[in-house]
C-alpha cells in the first residue's frame, strides 16, 4: 500500500513564486491524500495559511491541472491518522522559510505542509523538508501514476 501526496505546480501567488525560488522547485506546496480517494475530487490533510493558519481538512479537484500526484512506500491509514491527529494545529510560516536553511528548527505546535506530510510519512527531521525535497524522494517509478493530474 502506498500513501498519495499531492504537490502544487501551478503558478500561483507571490507566496508561491518565493517558495519555488528558495527552494529551486518545482512545488510550493503539497497535501496529504485520505485513503482510498481516486478522484477526481479527494480529500486531503494540509497546512496552510491560506485556510486559517491551521492544520486542515480540505478537498482538491485532481483536474485542475495545478497538482502533480506522487505515491510513498506507506501505509496511507497510518499516515492519515498521523496527520489527522494534527488536526487544528497552527501553521508554521518561519518554519517554512527556515525549513530551506541551515536554520531549520521544529517548532513546538506549529506545522508547514511539507513538515506535516513527511511526519505522517514517519520520517526523521521532518521540519527540514521543503515540498520539493519531498517529491524528489518520492518512488520515481510511479511518479504521475500514469500522467500528470
Amino acid at each position: 500500500m502506498r500513501t498519495k501526496v499531492l504537490f502544487y505546480r501551478a503558478r500561483g501567488g507571490w507566496r508561491d513564486a518565493a517558495i519555488r525560488c528558495l527552494t529551486g522547485s518545482l512545488y510550493s506546496h503539497c497535501e496529504l491524500v485520505a485513503p482510498g480517494q481516486a478522484g477526481p475530487i479527494v480529500e486531503t490533510m494540509g497546512a496552510s495559511m491560506r485556510d486559517g493558519w491551521r492544520v486542515r481538512r480540505g478537498r482538491i479537484d485532481t483536474k485542475s491541472g495545478s497538482w502533480d500526484v506522487l505515491t510513498f512506500p506507506v501505509d496511507p491509514n497510518v499516515s492519515w491518522h498521523r496527520a489527522v491527529a494534527l488536526e487544528g494545529a497552527r501553521y508554521d510560516a518561519i518554519g517554512a522559510l527556515l525549513s530551506a536553511s541551515l536554520f531549520a528548527r521544529p517548532r513546538e505546535g506549529r506545522w508547514f505542509c511539507s513538515e506535516l506530510v513527511a511526519y505522517a510519512l514517519g520520517w526523521r527531521e521532518p521540519h527540514e523538508f521543503s515540498p520539493g525535497m519531498l517529491a524528489a524522494a518520492a518512488d520515481r517509478q510511479d511518479r504521475f501514476e500514469g500522467g500528470r493530474s
